[in-house]
């Protein structure tokens, strides 16, 4: 009786952890990467067909980081498997497990650090994919499977590198406010001033949000007032020509200049330290 319910049984459904796979990947002639580059931003974005888009992403002064936007976001958090695959073509490649990533309630719900970003793009360079897998986000019955294509990554990769390796070492914070000292009744720029303000014309270079450049020319004490007026506007004066010079573009933005001269001192007109440090010229960017 057993061996003649045997053939029957090898007939019937095995029971599987998902009933079918959902595969997400762009073809081959659909496989594009697209690179953004500024001395401030740099990105390489890859759109995945019905899918979403994954984007790698680096902000000057920050990490690299990779996330992927989703057209269906997930309704809870959970967790998948990313797995490094080989494409048919190359024979003898095997997969790796990169381990499990978590994933949240939100249209972008994929989000991987430093680290694991650069394996990424390691992975991709060498023409794996890597590709996530979950059970799929509606009644988990089915696997999904998505996946980055490095068909047409290498022109754009190399575009992206590029954009790193040339991005400003600082972002706005190390330039929004900024202090030049002058020598007594002096308004000629020094090297440390012209260094700073160097910084300051790289910056303005590469970021057209900043809208104006205020300049507030100081003096100390010393002197009459309306003479440290004056000097505290040709202080002023000599740090604008200088940015004009640098190509900075006064129809693009408002270089504001002022004085004050001898009034509001930034310290106390007691000392030469004081004196010193109210002898300058304060340059602050504003979006």
């Amino acid at each position: 009786m057993f061996y003649r319910l045997l053939p029957l049984l090898l007939l019937l459904p095995v029971s599987t952890a998902w009933a079918s796979t959902q595969r997400y990947l762009a073809t081959e002639h659909e496989s594009r990467w697209v690179t953004s580059s500024s001395r401030l931003y740099c990105s390489l974005s890859h759109e995945i067909p019905v899918y979403g888009r994954a984007v790698f992403e680096r902000y000057a002064t920050q990490q690299l980081g990779m996330w992927i936007e989703v057209k269906r976001q997930p309704h809870k958090v959970g967790l998948a498997r990313l797995i490094s695959t080989a494409p048919e073509w190359k024979h003898g490649a095997r997969e790796r497990d990169l381990g499990q990533i978590a994933y949240t309630v939100e249209r972008t719900p994929f989000k991987l650090q430093h680290i694991l970003s650069r394996r990424l793009l390691s992975e991709l360079e060498q023409g794996m994919f890597p590709t996530f897998s979950y059970q799929d986000w509606s009644d988990g019955r089915d696997e999904v499977q998505v996946s980055l294509s490095a068909v047409n990554i290498r022109a754009a990769l190399g575009e992206f590198l590029d954009c790193l390796s040339a991005q400003l070492p600082y972002g706005f914070d190390h330039v929004r406010s900024s202090k030049l000292y002058f020598e007594f009744d002096s308004s000629e720029l020094d090297h440390r001033s012209t260094a700073r303000l160097e910084e300051v014309v790289e910056y303005l270079l590469a970021d057209e949000k900043v809208r104006v450049v205020a300049v507030i020319g100081r003096t100390d004490s010393k002197g009459v007032r309306p003479y440290n007026d004056g000097l505290g506007s040709r202080r002023a004066e000599a740090v604008k020509l200088y940015l004009v010079s640098r190509g900075i573009n006064e129809e693009r933005l408002t270089i504001k200049l002022s004085s004050y001269g001898e009034r509001r001192p930034v310290a106390t007109n007691r000392t030469e330290k004081g004196r010193a440090l109210n002898r300058v010229v304060e340059v602050n960017l504003l979006k």
